[in-house]
């Protein structure tokens, strides 16, 4: 149960901020 809780934590927290982060790596890969 514990790791069902982190696993969903993590999805939040990447929805929340990590999401311009991404699109930034993305970018820099390209790059």
């Amino acid at each position: 149960m514990r790791n069902n809780e982190i696993g969903i934590i993590k999805l939040f927290s990447l929805k929340s901020w990590s999401y311009f982060e991404l699109l930034n790596i993305f970018l820099l890969s390209y790059l």
